[in-house]
Formats: structure tokens, sequence, C-alpha cells
């Protein structure tokens, strides 16, 4: 008789569910605290004693507000890595990792195996707080439920994606020191960079100011979605409110959920190819080893590039030169910090990683003299006045501008760029505060994002 092959070990699931005890209790207690308890402890304490219609808006309210703030994802996001980690903890020593593989179980059985384990640390406490949450609305004679059934989809999707992200980021490492790092590293990288990329771009370019990242941030998940589901202050007045609307929040993490079915297909794919003996190194993958040298050379060398220079060189009109030679020094030392801690020691310098560095430095020193020289543009870029929600000019005191002089406005900005060199000339004559004055231009566009421009002008001519 043929034998069967199973991708499910039950017992190996029941040991997860069974030594791993302490995580999906601790969040059990979390999603109770966060969801029964809170609209128990609102609903009794704070409901007023008034008309019937009173309190069901009250009630209504409590609700909506409860669930809303039940979605911040920090915890989700650490859970769900927490959960990856111990299920998968055999991955991390050499010894554990030979004994699971020894066993007559092949490589998909684990996987799904610990992946179901997983999912039912994280799922199963959501659903059981979603179930106390309706016996405390009954409770309290509240029997519109359509809020929790929101948060127990949303968080539901919220932790599928969290899981297989961290998933992802453990078969890409094999160190359990690492693997955390690597993980909120992920959730951050593309906001870290395009921050890194764009204060080197302040710099050197000429009237460029950016203080946050203007777009592309879903790609950084904790990031963006803690930022979307946050308690902001919409018109400043100090009236705190959840802005996200419901339809919204499901499009996001619909998204985001269909992204984690990739990612654990993608981390099964690396589990098949991994190599048992990589068990414990920091990037057990060849492949992967370039790209953590480069993006690690690029943050940090890059930050520190920005940071000593704004610290010691700032207001230098010439800045171009002091910039190279930073960038050289800072980059090339983060380069080679990088292969020390990939391979465990120092003695990392070799004819193939200086050629590598080299061609990183290239093309990072390309950058700086293709943004001084204003070689992408960036410096000419204004937006289309049809675009344009509001402009706010900043000079001795802040003027918010009426829509008749947007083109007004435009044509100015416009003259400034075209006097760059005759501004930039004057400056490096004349270095003293008093002979110059900064003018900022504040555009707030139609799609929600901004532009800023900042110039130091001569007081003489402009």
């Amino acid at each position: 008789m043929p034998s069967k092959t199973s991708y499910f070990n039950k017992t190996i699931y029941w040991k997860n569910i069974v030594h791993f005890w302490p995580i999906w209790v601790m969040y059990l207690l979390f999603c109770i605290y966060q969801l029964p308890f809170q609209i128990y402890l609102h609903l009794n304490e704070y409901a007023p004693d008034t008309l019937t219609s009173d309190r069901n808006a009250f009630e209504l309210d409590v609700i909506q507000r409860i669930t809303q703030s039940a979605l911040s994802p920090v915890m989700y996001f650490l859970f769900a890595l927490v959960s990856a980690i111990a299920v998968f903890s055999y991955l991390y020593t050499a010894r554990s990792a030979h004994m699971m593989h020894a066993f007559p179980l092949c490589r998909e059985t684990l996987y799904i195996t610990n992946l179901l384990s997983g999912l039912t640390f994280l799922l199963l406490p959501q659903m059981l707080s979603f179930v106390g949450g309706i016996f405390v609305c009954f409770a309290t004679r509240l029997t519109q439920l359509e809020y929790l059934l929101h948060w127990l989809i949303l968080s539901c999707a919220m932790a599928v994606f969290a899981f297989a992200l961290a998933v992802f980021t453990i078969m890409l490492t094999g160190n359990i020191v690492t693997a955390p790092v690597f993980f909120f590293g992920i959730n951050f990288l593309f906001v870290g960079c395009q921050t890194v990329i764009e204060w080197l771009v302040e710099i050197l370019a000429f009237g460029i100011t950016n203080t946050s990242p203007s777009s592309g941030g879903f790609l950084s998940p904790l990031y963006f979605l803690r930022d979307y589901f946050s308690y902001t202050d919409m018109n400043g007045l100090g009236t705190f409110s959840y802005t996200f609307s419901i339809p919204e929040a499901y499009a996001y993490l619909g998204g985001y959920f269909l992204a984690g079915l990739a990612l654990f297909l993608a981390a099964y794919f690396i589990y098949r190819k991994k190599h048992i003996e990589t068990a414990g190194d920091i990037v057990p993958l060849a492949f992967m080893k370039p790209i953590f040298r480069w993006i690690v050379t690029l943050c940090f060398g890059g930050f520190l590039t920005a940071s000593i220079y704004d610290t010691f060189f700032a207001g230098y009109v010439s800045s171009l030169p002091i910039s190279l030679l930073l960038a050289a020094f800072t980059a090339t030392v983060s380069f080679f910090l990088a292969e020390m801690v990939l391979q465990k020691r120092f003695h990392v310098f070799c004819k193939k990683r200086f050629l590598e560095c080299g061609i990183f430095l290239s093309l990072f020193c390309g950058f700086l003299v293709g943004t001084e020289y204003n070689l992408f543009g960036i410096e000419n870029r204004l937006p289309q006045e049809e675009n344009i929600e509001n402009i706010f000019f900043y000079g001795s005191y802040p003027i918010h501008i009426a829509k008749e002089d947007f083109a007004k406005v435009l044509s100015i900005h416009e003259t400034i760029i075209h006097a760059k060199d005759e501004i930039e000339s004057y400056m490096k004559k004349y270095k003293k505060a008093e002979t110059t004055t900064t003018i900022e231009m504040k555009y707030q566009l139609t799609n929600g994002k901004h532009l800023n421009r900042r110039y130091d002008l001569p007081v003489e001519e402009y």
C-alpha cells in the first residue's frame, strides 16, 4: 500500500500550544483588556442616566471609539514576532535544527504545522475577545454589533499580515538576536531610507526642505498603520479623534492581507532551499549578503554624513566637497562594519570587498553630485496652480496666501529659482546674518501632500 504524505502533524501542533502557552495566554489577556473590559468599563462608568436616545447614541460612540483604539498595530506586530520566533525557534541553533529535520517529517509538514500554530496563538484570542465583547454588549442591552465585527475582521487581517512578515523575516536570518532587529528594520526600512535621502538632498539642493517622508509610507507597514490608526488632532485645537474610515481601512488591510499570503509563500520557498548548516548565521542566504551591506551602508553612512554635516558644517554655501569627503569616509566605515557583522570577525578586508565598496561609493557620490548640480531637476519642481489647496508664506511672520494670489507667489518662486547662481554667489561672499533673510513657502496640495521650500536671500536685493 503506497505511503501518504501528511502536511500537518498534530503532535508538533499541540506541543507548540502547550509549550508556548504563556504567549497566547498573555495575548488573550491583552485582547480581553483591550475590548470587552474597556467596553464594560466605559459603558457602566460613564454612561449618562438620561433619555434612552441619548444613552444609545453614547453607547454607539463608545463602541466605535474603543474598537478603533483597539486597532492600534504595535501590539499585534509585537505578539506576531514573538509567536513566529517561538514556533520556529529550532532554526536558530545547529543542534536543534539538525534534530528537528532528522525526524521523518518533510519540511512542508514542519512549515505548515508551525504556521498554523502561530496563527492559532494570534487569531483564537481575538475571536474569544470578540465573543466576550458580544456578551458585554448584550449585558448592557446594546444590540448593534457591527463595530465589533469590523474590529474582528480588520484585526485578524492585521495579525495575519504581521505574522507573515515575521515568518518571512525569520527565514532571512538564522540568528535569534537579529530576528527582531530585521523585523522592525523591514517595517521602517523604506521610510528610513527615504528620510536619509531627503536629508542629504536638503543639504545640497537649493531651497529644498522636507521634514517628513512624502509618499510610499505603506511600504513601511508598522509605520504606516501606526500613523493611519492614530488618535490625532486634526484642527490643531486640541480636538482629538480617529480619522480613518471603515471602507478605507478594509482596502488597506485587505491589501496587506494579500501581501501576507504572498509572504507566506515566499517564506516557504526560502525554507525549502535553506541549508541547516547556516543555523546561527546572521544572514544565511548568499544573495542577501550584498543587499544587507548596501542597505546598512546607505542608511548608516547617509545618516552619519548628514548629521555630521549639520552639526559642524551647516551654513557653508559650497557644501559639495565637504559632503563628498564625509560620504566617502562614513560609507566606507559603514560598509566594512556591516561585513564584520556578517562574518563575525574583524579580518574582512579583501580585494573583492574593496571593489564592491568602490562601486557603492561611486553611485553614492554620483547621487550627491547630481543633487548639487540639479541633474534630477528637483529644485525646479513647482506645483501647478490648480493642484494647490493652500499656501503659507513665512518671512518675519506667517501669511496665509489668498487663492487669487497663488499665481503671484508661484511667479516670485520662479524668479528666486532662476536667480540661484546670483543668490549663492552673494551668500558665499557675505555670510553675516544681518545681510540675509530667510523666507519659507509651504504648499498644501489637493492630493494631501505637502511641498516645502526655504531660501536664504540677500536683504539688499530681495
